[in-house]
């Protein structure tokens, strides 16, 4: 499983210029949210899933991919090269 900072490094290399990481406290994120327009309710529920996934919740690999593709999925690295013009 790739953190956050190792998808950022690989984004750096791939792009080969400066890509930072920031960490936003879940509170703020929601208070962001819903000064955006999103209902309280969704913005709560959606905190939880973050908080879930940081905490590890969600720290598992699968074969899911290869069952519904019928192929291994592609790693990060592949993901990001192939959509290198879409950071530019």
């Amino acid at each position: 499983m790739l953190s956050t900072p190792d998808q950022v490094e690989i984004l750096r290399k791939v792009l080969g210029r400066p890509v930072e990481c920031v960490d936003v406290p879940l509170e703020v994120v929601q208070e962001q949210m819903i000064a955006a327009g999103r209902d309280p309710e969704f913005a709560q529920g959606a905190i939880r899933g973050q908080r879930f996934i940081a905490e590890g919740g969600n720290a598992r690999l699968t074969d899911d991919v290869a069952a519904v593709l019928g192929r291994r999925a592609r790693t990060y690295a592949v993901w990001a090269a192939d959509h290198r013009a879409a950071f530019d």
